[in-house]
């Protein structure tokens, strides 16, 4: 039986439509955080509370951590037991890790004498007690508030376990200080490229196969003071809008969910039809 204009265009449709269906990029949010309960949630979030154990190192205190209004703050107040100043540190270790994917975190930084990060550390560490940038680390920032338009993101590594450590670091700057208003950060992480942006705007990039981390990570996020005793300044918080973790970037997916079943009956039902 010979095949009609109409049925062949038909098929045609359809089958564009089936491709179309299967080749749909799916973007799955590993985990997220949009802090909108009324204390930090902490079957995501663990948070650090630890004296100074010598002067050159930050006093945390579980009270710096909190939120309000949809906020995540980490700050850094006036101490008690003898310390100047204590600091604010929340991380997932032991609670969600992941390998590979992209992290997007939404951030007013702090203003005065105050260091932010926000980085990926070793799964390994969770079990045991590592120095901050313990390699394998990726920084996606660094940022002194005395210094509000810009930063440093950091690739911390070893090429052997034997090795020294190393790193590889790049600094960004802005148009605005990033203490008065919200700016995203963003990282792709991938076996064969490590990718910064912030604000959507890429400014990193590292396509070395052999210094990408290829182990489970967890993140950490801290505000630490680095004032001295005679410092009467005031310091405002961190703020973090939300934190996402997604398993393909959101640049790369051509849709978020797959393309409707319903559209591809109402063509299939509408060639029937017009037969």
């Amino acid at each position: 039986m010979p095949v009609s204009n109409g049925d062949f265009r038909c098929g045609v449709l359809i089958a564009f439509l089936v491709a179309l269906q299967s080749s749909v990029i799916l973007s799955r949010e590993l985990f997220r955080d949009d802090f909108d309960t009324f204390w930090p949630d902490m079957q995501k979030w663990s948070t650090v509370e630890r004296p100074s154990p010598t002067p050159a190192t930050p006093s945390y205190a579980s009270r710096n951590v909190y939120t309000g209004r949809s906020l995540l703050n980490l700050a850094v107040q006036r101490g008690y037991a003898g310390a100047q100043w204590t600091s604010a540190r929340i991380h997932t270790s032991g609670k969600f890790a992941f390998k590979y994917g992209q992290l997007e975190v939404r951030a007013r930084l702090p203003a005065g004498s105050v260091l932010a990060n926000i980085w990926l550390a070793p799964y390994s560490c969770a079990v045991k007690d590592c120095a901050d940038f313990f390699p394998p680390t990726i920084a996606l920032l660094h940022f002194r508030g005395q210094q509000p338009t810009g930063g440093n993101s950091t690739l911390y590594f070893r090429r052997t376990p034997a090795s020294a450590s190393m790193l590889i670091f790049k600094h960004f700057a802005v148009n605005a200080s990033l203490s008065d208003g919200f700016h995203t950060f963003k990282l792709d992480w991938f076996p064969e490229r490590l990718v910064w942006a912030v604000d959507g705007q890429a400014y990193f990039h590292i396509y070395d196969k052999t210094v990408i981390p290829s182990v489970p990570m967890y993140l950490v996020m801290n505000a630490v003071a680095v004032a001295d005793a005679t410092f009467n300044g005031y310091l405002s918080p961190m703020q973090v809008d939300y934190v996402v973790v997604r398993d393909t970037p959101v640049s790369a997916a051509r849709a978020t969910s797959p393309l409707p079943v319903g559209i591809l009956v109402l063509v299939t039902f509408g060639c029937v039809w017009l037969r």
